[in-house]
């Protein structure tokens, strides 16, 4: 179990990570002197929506995996029927994204591709203890469920 608390979640690596191509994207912008995105109502009302999107996949795929259920069963429904992970999803494509909309930054958004690689590069990690922890059952969910992207297979 104590392997299980080191490797399962992005956790703070995940947040460093993030930190760390925020605070790229913000000093290249600056360095380079990249214009900003305009000013516009429509791009806060974009930003707020995908916060609550976000927020609301974040909370309801919680919902479906409580602490008490780490590592003890296999959560296949609810959100886990659509992407392996959808807690990371709301932060690549809802949070980050948001952000950077909020920061009106060019640089974040195009960064994003770069939090979405770095986070498959973590879950690559987890998903290879959850196949150790479930075995065949973790093989099978991940032949039908996509990782991030909610895409038919």
């Amino acid at each position: 179990m104590e392997e299980y608390k080191r490797i399962m979640g992005i956790g703070l690596h995940g947040i460093v990570a993030s930190a760390v191509i925020l605070f790229v994207g913000l000093w290249m912008e600056n360095a380079f002197n990249i214009p900003k995105m305009s000013s516009d109502i429509v791009i806060d009302y974009i930003a707020i929506l995908l916060v609550l999107a976000g927020f609301l996949i974040y909370v309801v795929s919680y919902t479906y995996l409580p602490i008490a259920k780490h590592g003890k069963e296999l959560i296949q429904g609810g959100l886990y029927s659509y992407v392996r992970h959808p807690q990371y999803s709301a932060i690549i494509f809802f949070f980050y994204p948001a952000i950077a909309l909020f920061m009106r930054s060019y640089v974040l958004v195009f960064s994003t591709v770069m939090i979405y690689i770095v986070f498959t590069l973590f879950v690559m990690q987890e998903e290879k203890y959850m196949v150790r922890l479930f075995g065949k059952s973790y093989l099978e969910y991940i032949k039908k469920i996509p990782r991030f992207i909610p895409v038919k297979r």
